[in-house]
């Protein structure tokens, strides 16, 4: 009987920690929706217009459309963009920290960096070598849903690009800009960055666009 209630008992605590492991994962799952249905819903009051409103025009308007010249079909990175190019517009820190931990989770977002910066700086031949990282990454790249290992990558959103940025961090070998010296603080992407990793090193197929901006612009 003693060991009959023994094995009960270890069967009973096993049950306990399942029973609490899933009440756990289930409220990690909630919270993290929750937390990308508020960043939706807080971009798309800065931006002023719903995306189910935006949809809801797309089909009202779809017969007068047919007769206008055909639009340029969307690109797989636009819903990413242009939620980051409206994260990068704040001037709210803490809002900013907050909005980017959700974008990066609604989307899955890989972090990278030049990791011989240093070198580059001595010697500006030296050619730069892009690895993963875990945190305070210089570039963000958010993975094609429909091809993987492909990747759309962007600066972090509240970086200063200066020179340092531009050549020893190289910016300069991801994206076209019109850098010309000095410090800036506003940026527009235009295009991102095509990029593939492979056991945490990245490389850049097709650069992207990004446009410095001035503080009156």
């Amino acid at each position: 009987m003693e060991s009959m209630e023994s094995v009960l008992s270890v069967i009973a605590g096993a049950v306990g920690c399942l029973v609490f492991a899933v009440i756990v994962m289930c409220l990690f799952m909630w919270k993290q929706r929750r937390d990308i249905q508020e960043l939706r819903e807080r971009i798309e009051a800065i931006e002023g217009v719903p995306s189910s409103a935006a949809e809801t025009e797309t089909n009202d308007t779809e017969a007068e459309t047919e007769q206008q010249p055909e639009k340029k079909p969307p690109k797989p990175w636009d819903g990413f963009l242009r939620k980051y190019t409206v994260l990068s517009r704040l001037e709210d820190a803490a809002e900013g920290k907050s909005l980017s931990d959700t974008l990066m989770k609604a989307f899955k977002i890989k972090q990278f960096s030049c990791i011989n910066a240093a070198d580059r700086s001595a010697n500006p031949t030296v050619h730069p070598e892009f690895r993963d990282i875990e945190e305070d990454g210089e570039f963000w790249a958010y993975e094609d849903p429909a091809k993987e290992g492909t990747f759309y990558v962007v600066p972090q959103p509240f970086l200063t690009y200066d020179r340092s940025k531009d050549s020893d961090s190289g910016m300069k070998e991801v994206f076209a800009t019109n850098f010309a010296g000095g410090s800036w603080k506003r940026f527009i992407v235009d295009i991102p960055a095509i990029c593939t990793c492979e056991n945490g090193v990245w490389e850049t197929k097709f650069p992207g666009k990004i446009r410095l901006l001035s503080d009156d612009e």
